[in-house]
């Protein structure tokens, strides 16, 4: 499962680094992955927010299986941002 929410971010199940059908954030061009409560500065000129925010403000887009990806990645970090 992969699901766009970006040109550069993907939230993906098909890496490594992803056990149990949880996704993980995965920046297309440096290749870096993300849990949910990794700190990223997703542009050179944004400012650092945790991963958990960035798929909350990125997913409000997303429907199906695509948003029910978002909604597991985020429950990794029972005291971050949840939908």
């Amino acid at each position: 499962m992969t699901a766009n929410l970006t040109a550069l971010f993907q939230l993906t199940t098909e890496h490594p680094k992803s056990h149990y059908g949880i996704p993980v954030l995965l920046h297309r061009q440096s290749g870096d992955i993300y849990g949910a409560a990794d700190v990223i500065k997703p542009l050179p000129n944004a400012h650092l927010l945790t991963a958990a925010a960035f798929v909350l403000r990125h997913s409000r887009k997303l429907s199906g299986e695509d948003r029910v990806a978002a909604k597991n990645f985020l429950r990794q970090w029972p005291d971050g941002p949840q939908m």
